[in-house]
């Protein structure tokens, strides 16, 4: 029997790995994408990566009955959520010159439709796991007070 302290040092350092792993895989995306010109699918295992991960984080924290409130400090939340937005753009438009066969017209509507899906996608998210969060903790504290 492994003492807890270690299997928690263990847990850690593979959370670690796994978040290595999550952040080479946009990495080699982003790069493939912007010096090498590779379409989407030529960098497909990045793509599985970066999208599954965040989903089976999601589903594995259900099972767990474990909630993620992301609005903790709404400050930083809509900080870090401009941040995240200027990346994309900063990166959507770096794309855009490399690639001089896409009209503007047609690459600007695709980036808007694609700021406005993934703001919605995750202020869906961020609201459903608030609520979850108010429920779980009501859960928890009525099996306490048994």
């Amino acid at each position: 029997m492994k003492d807890e302290r270690v299997m928690q040092s263990t847990n850690k350092i593979w959370g670690e790995i796994g978040r290595l792993a999550y952040y080479l895989a946009a990495a080699s995306f982003v790069v493939k994408c912007l010096f090498f010109g590779f379409k989407l699918e030529d960098c497909i295992l990045e793509y599985v990566i970066m999208i599954g991960a965040p989903i089976y984080q999601l589903f594995r924290m259900h099972q767990l009955k474990l909630a993620y409130s992301m609005m903790t400090d709404k400050r930083r939340y809509w900080k870090r959520e401009a941040v995240v937005m200027l990346v994309v753009v900063v990166v959507y438009i770096a794309v855009m010159l490399t690639r001089s066969e896409l009209d503007v017209k047609e690459a600007l509507i695709s980036l808007v439709a694609f700021i406005v899906s993934f703001q919605a996608v995750r202020l869906l998210i961020v609201t459903r796991e608030e609520k979850r969060a108010k429920r779980l903790e009501k859960e928890f504290e009525e099996d306490s007070q048994d």
